[in-house]
């Protein structure tokens, strides 16, 4: 249905190591690559809340406010994947793509389990940022401190 080619896959694990140290391997990058290889499929857009939502709003250029589906200023994290299964529900042969953080990604990802049940094949683009960034900066903003647990960032 949607003819996207994968070579700039191929390419990144061939060369991840150098990627990883260079400006040109950030999240906005990244997002701006997968609006250009998506475009001509007009995406249906969903996110949650934090930077990724931010990026993503930025990047892709929709025709309709029906094509980005966000929480708007509401802080829903975990928003973005039950939003892509209905938005493939109400228009199953658009591109739906959800744009997620660690966080986000975390509150909702048994949802994997529904998109595996009925055959639903939204794309997620999990942006890989500290978990709850945001939160932090305002928490030590407003209060002065921060508790929190340190996810390990290796391989899971």
């Amino acid at each position: 249905m949607f003819d996207i080619k994968f070579e700039w896959i191929e390419y990144l694990s061939r060369n991840i190591s150098e990627l990883e140290q260079s400006d040109v391997f950030n999240a906005s990058s990244v997002l701006k690559e997968i609006y250009n290889y998506t475009k001509k499929y007009s995406p249906i857009i969903t996110t949650d809340v934090g930077e990724h939502q931010i990026l993503a709003a930025k990047t892709f250029k929709t025709h309709s406010s029906k094509n980005f589906l966000t929480s708007g200023g509401f802080g829903a994290m975990g928003y973005g994947l039950p939003a892509s299964i209905g938005a493939y529900i109400a228009k199953p042969n658009s591109l739906i793509m959800n744009i997620t953080g660690d966080g986000s990604f975390q509150m909702n990802m048994q949802e994997l389990g529904t998109c595996a049940e009925y055959n639903i094949p939204v794309k997620i683009a999990r942006l890989s940022q500290t978990f709850g960034a945001g939160v932090e900066k305002n928490d030590n903003r407003v209060f002065a401190q921060f508790v929190k647990s340190v996810i390990n960032k290796g391989d899971i």
